[in-house]
C-alpha cells in the first residue's frame, strides 16, 4: 500500500501552483524514502528469519551430512552451536576428539577442536542445562600418570570469553572402571553409566548430587538389569530419563523411557 500511495503523489505533481508542486515533490521524496525504509526493514526481517536455526534445519543438516558425530551430540538451546565427536588421524593413531560447529546464518560450519592439546580419547559431549559446563568422557590419565585409563567423566567450565577451561576430573566421580554417558539436571543431579562395583549388569546407571565432592552415588536399581544400560539422556527438569539396554545374547539395543515419580 505504501508504494501505491507514492505513485498517486507523483501523478498529482504536474498541477497547481509552484508552492503546491514544491510541497508535493517534498512529500514524494519523503514517501519514497519511507518506502525504501519499509522495504529494507521487511528484507532485513526476512533475512533474520532465514538465519534463525531451529530443530527442522538441524535435522536436515544431520541428514545431509553437514554435521557429523561418531559418539554424542550436544546442542545449545538456540541451535547456533553444536558439539560433536569426530576422529582425528595422525601418525600416533586414531583419536576421538570433541569439535564445535557454529551457525553462520545459513548453515553450520566446523569451527575447530575444543581441546586440541589432548593426546587422549575425548568423546560423548554433554552440556549442562545452563550451558556453563561441558561434561565428556575421556581416557585422560589420573593422579599425574601418563597412562590412559578405561574412561572417566571429565568437566570443563566456560570462561567469561566463551572458551572452555582446562578440563578437570570431578572429585568423587572417578573410578578405575568404565564410566561415561553423563547427564546433568538443572537441580544438580548427575546420572551416568558405570561398570563399578560389579552390580546388576555389565553397565548400570548411577545417580548422585553433583557437588564439589560427590560422596553419594546410588545404583538406580529401578533402571538396571542383568544387561547393560548406557547411552542415557536425562531431562534438565529431572522429569524423565531415556537410555539404551544392550542384550549380548541378541547383540541388539533397545530404547527405554522412564518417568520420575514422587520425587524419587
Amino acid at each position: 500500500m505504501a508504494i501505491t500511495y507514492v505513485r498517486r503523489q507523483i501523478e498529482l505533481n504536474g498541477s497547481g501552483d509552484t508552492a503546491r508542486n514544491s510541497f508535493l515533490v517534498t512529500m514524494r521524496t519523503l514517501q519514497i524514502l519511507v518506502c525504501h525504509i519499509v522495504v529494507f526493514y521487511l528484507a532485513a526481517s526476512a533475512a533474520n528469519a532465514e538465519s534463525t536455526p531451529d530443530s527442522d534445519r538441524l535435522i536436515q543438516a544431520l541428514e545431509a551430512g553437514q554435521i557429523s558425530s561418531v559418539n554424542g551430540l550436544a546442542i545449545t538451546r538456540d541451535y547456533r552451536r553444536i558439539y560433536a565427536t569426530q576422529w582425528s588421524h595422525s601418525t600416533s593413531g586414531r583419536r576421538a576428539r570433541i569439535v564445535r560447529y557454529d551457525y553462520d546464518g545459513s548453515r553450520w560450519l566446523l569451527a575447530g577442536e575444543i581441546f586440541p592439546d589432548s593426546a587422549f580419547q575425548d568423546y560423548q559431549p554433554v552440556l549442562s542445562p545452563n550451558e556453563d559446563l561441558l561434561l565428556f568422557t575421556s581416557t585422560r590419565p589420573v593422579d599425574g600418570s601418563d597412562e590412559p585409563v578405561r574412561q572417566n567423566v571429565w568437566v570443563s567450565e566456560k570462561a567469561p570469553n566463551g572458551e572452555w577451561r582446562a578440563p578437570k576430573l570431578q572429585a568423587g566421580l572417578e573410578s578405575d572402571k568404565w564410566d561415561g554417558h553423563a547427564g546433568l539436571t538443572r537441580s544438580g543431579v548427575i546420572y551416568f553409566a558405570s561398570s563399578r562395583n560389579g552390580d546388576a549388569g555389565m553397565l548400570d546407571i548411577y545417580g548422585g548430587s553433583f557437588t564439589n565432592n560427590i560422596n553419594i552415588l546410588n545404583n538406580i536399581s529401578e533402571l538396571n538389569s542383568s544387561y547393560s544400560e548406557s547411552d542415557l539422556y536425562v531431562d534438565p527438569e529431572h522429569t524423565f530419563i531415556i537410555f539404551t539396554r544392550y542384550d549380548p545374547d541378541r547383540e541388539d539395543l533397545d530404547l527405554f523411557y522412564s518417568l520420575r515419580v514422587n520425587d524419587a
